[in-house]
């Protein structure tokens, strides 16, 4: 005979997935609409009943153990598969998936390429955060992550493709690829450090830099792809931020090569526990084959 369970450790094991979640007793609570006490009751009863501890407290605030991490990285796991297939089950199924981009990579890899996965996915949703700086790689930033920066302990993470830029300025600006006159827009912008992007791309492409450049500097590729738009100047530009440009004429490529100037490798990344969701697990599946292939890609 199976072994029959006990229908009151599913109350515990929730009341312990969303306290876990929250690191939070009253959050638990007003999430779940009862009371802190009732919570506390459910978690001790959790704890008898494994013969673990799985909180320990820290000021005002609960820290997991490492009994009670696993615990929660494998609820949330079986969580998120009971929702999906409920949702399926009945039809429902509307899935929101959020990932967090840079500014480059958002606008000009990932949104070009969206409307061949929503044809793919009718009833899923892609939700798009832009971050200036490299996130904090949590589930509260998102629910996966493209960055070229390594990732923190506990996440999986799929290698896209490395950086690769070219140089490019405005039509007229350059003259045979000769960058000796004309002002050069970097992104490496603390002393001594100023310029580094173009030392590099010089040393590649055997050019040699002015003595004293005219630096334009801008903290973001999409700020210098607007500047060399302008007419400001010649950039280093990643080859996906610089090819619509180049396209529609408002860029010229200097020919000076395309060049991988440091290790920069872009990868998408979401948490080992989660990664088995159906939802996220197709929108990371999908990123990392249309990476692979180039362009569009069917599941």
């Amino acid at each position: 005979m199976s072994k029959r369970r006990d229908p009151s450790i599913f109350r515990r094991l929730e009341c312990f997935e969303v306290t876990a979640r929250h690191g939070s007793i009253a959050r638990a609570a007003e999430e779940l609409g009862v009371t802190p006490s009732a919570i506390s009751h459910q978690l001790a009863d959790l704890r008898r009943s494994l013969g673990e501890d799985l909180f320990i407290r820290s000021g005002r605030g609960l820290v997991l153990t490492n009994t009670g991490q696993r615990l929660a990285e494998g609820l949330s796991r079986a969580f998120g598969i009971l929702d999906m297939s409920l949702a399926e089950a009945v039809g429902l199924e509307h899935s929101i998936i959020s990932v967090a981009v840079c500014s480059s990579f958002g606008p000009f890899w990932l949104v070009p390429r969206l409307a061949e996965f929503k044809e793919l996915h009718p009833n899923m949703d892609i939700e798009l955060r832009l971050y200036s700086e490299d996130p904090e790689l949590t589930q509260a930033s998102a629910d996966c992550i493209i960055t070229p920066q390594q990732v923190s302990a506990g996440y999986a993470s799929f290698d896209l493709f490395e950086e690769k830029v070219i140089a490019a300025a405005a039509p007229g600006l350059v003259s045979g690829g000769c960058i000796d006159t004309v002002p050069l827009i970097t992104t490496d912008l603390v002393l001594p450090e100023l310029g580094d992007d173009w030392r590099s791309l010089a040393r590649a492409a055997s050019v040699a830099l002015p003595n004293d450049p005219d630096w334009v500097r801008c903290t973001h590729y999409v700020l210098s792809l607007e500047a060399a738009k302008a007419g400001l100047g010649a950039a280093i530009l990643p080859d996906f931020v610089a090819s619509a440009a180049i396209c529609e004429g408002s860029l010229v490529d200097l020919g000076l090569g395309t060049h991988c100037l440091e290790d920069r490798t872009y990868r998408v990344c979401c948490k080992e526990a989660r990664e088995r969701e159906p939802a996220l697990a197709k929108v990371v599946s999908w990123i990392r084959r249309v990476a692979r292939n180039g362009g569009p890609a069917d599941l």
